[in-house]
C-alpha cells in the first residue's frame, strides 16, 4: 500500500505533456504575437525617449522578429493553421496599438510590461508542460522576454520618478485591460490556458506596479456574466 501511494505522489510532481492540440493553441497565440509586437516596437523609436531607449528598441524589434521566425518553424509540426488571435491577444494588442497611436511612451511601456509579463508566464508554463519541439524554441526566447520585461519595468519605474502624474497613465492602461477582462468573462470568451496564465501574470505585475505606488484591485479572471458585470460596474470605478 505504501508503494503505491508513494508511486501516485511521484505520478502527481511529474509534468504531464500537453495535448498537442493544447501547445498548438499557445504557440499559435506567441507566432502571432511576436509579429505584431515587431510590427508595434518599429514604431516606438519615433518618440522614444532617448538614445538608449531608442537603441534598444531596434533591438527588441530584431528579438520579436526572431522569435516569429522560430516559432513560424515549428507551427507545421502541430498541424497549425495561423488563424489569428484569440479574443484576449486581440484586445490586448488593440490597447497597445491605441498607446503607439497616441505615442505616450509611459503608457506603451505599461501594455508592454503586462504583455511581456503574459508572454515569460506563458512560455514558463508551456515550457513546464510542452514537448521538446516547443522547449527548444522557449530555451532560445524566454531569456529575451525577460529582458524585455525588465527593460518595460525599469522606464516605468523611472518615469514615475520623473512625474508623479505617470502613475494614472499607468492605472489608466491597467484598468482598460480590466475592463477587457471583463468583457470577455462575461461572453465566456476565457480559455482555459487565458485563465491560468492571465491570472498568474497579474498578480505578478501588480506586485511589481505597488513598488512604484499604483495601487489597483486584483480581478482574477474568469467566465461568469453575473460576476464580471459586477466587477466593471462595481469595484473598478473605484480604483
Amino acid at each position: 500500500m505504501k508503494r503505491i501511494i508513494r508511486k501516485s505522489m511521484a505520478l502527481m510532481k511529474t509534468p504531464m505533456t500537453l495535448a498537442k492540440q493544447e501547445i498548438a493553441a499557445i504557440v499559435q497565440q506567441f507566432y502571432f504575437g511576436e509579429n505584431d509586437g515587431a510590427k508595434l516596437i518599429h514604431e516606438l523609436p519615433a518618440f522614444a525617449p532617448g538614445l538608449h531607449e531608442k537603441t534598444f528598441c531596434r533591438s527588441w524589434e530584431l528579438d520579436e522578429q526572431k522569435h516569429d521566425r522560430l516559432f513560424h518553424e515549428i507551427l507545421p509540426l502541430y498541424d497549425i493553421k495561423p488563424e489569428g488571435f484569440n479574443d484576449l491577444f486581440m484586445g490586448l494588442f488593440g490597447i497597445a496599438w491605441s498607446c503607439v497611436h497616441e505615442k505616450d511612451w509611459v503608457k506603451c511601456m505599461a501594455i508592454s510590461a503586462i504583455i511581456e509579463n503574459i508572454a515569460l508566464t506563458a512560455g514558463e508554463y508551456l515550457y513546464e508542460q510542452g514537448d521538446a519541439p516547443v522547449k527548444n524554441v522557449l530555451e532560445q526566447i524566454l531569456p529575451d522576454e525577460k529582458k524585455h520585461l525588465g527593460f518595460s519595468q525599469q522606464q516605468l519605474e523611472l518615469f514615475v520618478k520623473k512625474d508623479k502624474e505617470n502613475r494614472e497613465k499607468i492605472k489608466d492602461v491597467l484598468n482598460k485591460v480590466k475592463r477587457l477582462s471583463c468583457d470577455l468573462g462575461k461572453k465566456g470568451l476565457f480559455t482555459v490556458h487565458d485563465l491560468a496564465v492571465s491570472n498568474k501574470a497579474e498578480k505578478k505585475f501588480l506586485t511589481d506596479m505597488k513598488k512604484l505606488g499604483v495601487w489597483t484591485v486584483y480581478m482574477k479572471n474568469a467566465n461568469g456574466y453575473w460576476r464580471n458585470s459586477f466587477v466593471e460596474k462595481v469595484v473598478l470605478p473605484l480604483f
